[in-house]
Formats: structure tokens, C-alpha cells, sequence
């Protein structure tokens, strides 16, 4: 789908990646232009270790580019009034976004 020119130019930007992404694909299963989108999500993410692609049937066609904070994330554990919480700091563009999950019920 995409010419050796492009691929290689989408390598060079993709080089300078410094945490890991993910394209949430959200798609009917039989929408007419399904195959053509997963076809060339796929291709793109395939220029770079730091790329990936999650499929998920949906009503209609999207895709979002995100963050993968499993792969690009900072945490700790503790405890608080008995609970196991762990902290995960997400690094991103704006200063680090924390979220608290607790580990025991």
C-alpha cells in the first residue's frame, strides 16, 4: 500500500519516538473500508518498534493514536488505611498525569 519513498521517511520521523504508541482501531466488522484501514494502520505502525495497532469491532470506522502507559509509565506501590494502592505516573506532553489503583479489595 505504501511505496519504499514514504516507508522510509515514516522510519526517519519514527526513529525519534521516545515512548510507545499505540492505534486504537475501532471498526465495524463488515464496514466496506475496513480491510483498507487495518491494511494501512498496520503498514505505518510496522515502521517502528514503538508503534502498535489494537483492533476493536465497533459501530462505524475511527481510529485514535494513544499513549500505551503500560509501555511508558512510572509506579509505586504502598499502603494507605490497609489497602495495597498502586500509583502510576503516565508520562506525556503536559507534566506526569497520576492514576491510583487499589490492589486489594
Amino acid at each position: 500500500m505504501l511505496d519504499s519513498a514514504i516507508k522510509e521517511q515514516l522510519k526517519g520521523l519514527f526513529a525519534q519516538l521516545d515512548a510507545h504508541y499505540t492505534f486504537d482501531i475501532f471498526v465495524h466488522p463488515r464496514h466496506e473500508s475496513r480491510a483498507e484501514l487495518v491494511d494501512l494502520l498496520e503498514e505505518v505502525a510496522s515502521c517502528s518498534e514503538k508503534l502498535s495497532c489494537r483492533l476493536q469491532e465497533s459501530e462505524g470506522l475511527k481510529f485514535i493514536l494513544s499513549l500505551n502507559p503500560q509501555l511508558h509509565s512510572r509506579s509505586a506501590t504502598y499502603k494507605r488505611n490497609g489497602l495495597l494502592i498502586r500509583k502510576t505516573a503516565i508520562k506525556s506532553s503536559r507534566p506526569f498525569q497520576c492514576a491510583y489503583y487499589p490492589l486489594t479489595p
